[in-house]
């Protein structure tokens, strides 16, 4: 029972990142709010309001459209981020100059606990992005994902700092 509620809640995050990822993309594309084709279920979503029964309004509009607004849902969304040339806090590397190789974005803990990880590669920027989930009762499982998931977690994954410049 541990293990399936581990995995539900690696696949509600997986749901919240893939409408942050669409919501990002719509933001940059669409031209015009009152020409917009995105309905209400993609709205309410990327603004991680999916049970919202009232109609959208121009606030939620316009906050939607916010390229700003929806970068900053992302960038506040895991609860951590880790580098490893050996596993250091991000502030650990920085102050050190290590060069990382490999990262982690810590999405929930506890019981269940996720987080997205994956392989760093030049200029310090993801190369890879996993999925993984645990609860007390089992150790660190990846969630299997479409290529289209696949595809948002990188995307997610590069939209954060991991440390510096190397060459």
């Amino acid at each position: 029972m541990a293990e399936e509620d581990a995995q539900r809640e690696a696949e509600a995050q997986l749901e919240v990142i893939s409408a942050l990822m669409f919501r990002y993309q719509h933001a940059q594309d669409c031209q015009d709010i009152d020409e917009c084709e995105a309905g209400k279920e993609d709205i309410l979503a990327g603004l991680m309001e999916p049970h919202q029964e009232k109609p959208l309004s121009e606030e939620q509009l316009l906050v939607y459209h916010d390229l700003d607004s929806v970068r900053e849902d992302i960038l506040e969304f895991p609860l951590e981020i880790s580098v490893r040339s050996g596993w250091a806090s991000l502030s650990t590397v920085l102050e050190s100059g290590l060069d990382p190789d490999e990262y982690y974005l810590l999405l929930c803990t506890g019981g269940p606990a996720v987080r997205i990880r994956g392989d760093l590669g030049m200029y310090d920027t993801p190369e890879t992005a996993v999925l993984e989930y645990c609860h007390w009762a089992c150790g660190w499982t990846i969630l299997s994902v479409t290529h289209a998931q696949s595809e948002d977690l990188l995307e997610f994954a590069s939209m954060f700092y991991y440390g510096g410049d190397r060459g």
